[in-house]
């Protein structure tokens, strides 16, 4: 008796005989990522074989958007990126703010019928450089990090007294107080003690804060 025996595999339709299809098979995936009007097309995603031991075993087009999504940091989606946002703009601002952005895809197998799938979302990341930061302590005050007024931690200090006249002496850092951080400062202390004598942190408060340049997105990494 003729005809043909129709087999199931986690379901009916496209996907289910796909699944079928695929077992054994590989097949070239192909996504097209997209980004404020721009548009790249990889074509080196390595789809691999889909095998029987998968739980529960996927089709060619659902490994393919996994393979598409997981691939969001293609060289060639980061160099779209970076035409399609140029330096010094706010949205570049904003992406190195981030660190990262939301493309969009979709994803083809190649075959005898192209398989494609729904589109996809996925977060592609971006390194950005910054111009360093200089700080520069007001009259009287001394870099926290070297001679001179410039400080690379943007904390300046200032000898309060000397000498202590109570010995021992504490040890060298000793922390003296609570205060909040000035700005563009990391203190979070009035002072410390260094020797026989006690400095204090510059502060907006008792006029030691910092002015500090720089820190701006210049560039892509």
């Amino acid at each position: 008796m003729g005809g043909a025996v129709k087999a199931k595999a986690q379901g009916e339709g496209p996907e289910a005989a796909d699944q079928l299809r695929g077992i054994g098979q590989s097949k070239a995936c192909v996504a097209a990522y997209r980004l404020a009007g721009y548009t790249v097309t990889t074509t080196d995603i390595a789809l691999g074989n889909v095998t029987a031991t998968l739980v529960p075993p996927k089709s060619r087009r659902t490994l393919c958007q996994e393979k598409a999504e997981n691939s969001c940091n293609h060289s060639a989606v980061i160099a779209m990126i970076k035409q399609s946002i140029p330096v010094g703009t706010p949205a570049f601002n904003n992406l190195c703010s981030n660190g990262s952005i939301q493309v969009t895809f979709d994803s083809t197998v190649l075959g005898v019928n192209n398989e494609k799938t729904k589109d996809g979302k996925c977060m592609a990341s971006v390194a950005c450089t910054k111009s360093p930061v200089v700080c520069t302590c007001p009259s009287g005050w001394a870099g926290n990090t070297g001679p001179g007024a410039n400080t690379t931690d943007g904390r300046c200090k200032k000898l309060a007294c000397q000498p202590n006249q109570v010995m021992p002496a504490p040890a060298n850092g000793t922390v003296i107080g609570t205060a909040p951080p000035a700005t563009g400062t990391s203190s979070t202390s009035w002072g410390f003690s260094w020797g026989n004598a006690f400095y204090a942190w510059g502060t907006a408060a008792n006029g030691g804060a910092p002015t500090c340049t720089g820190g701006q997105w210049t560039g892509y990494q």
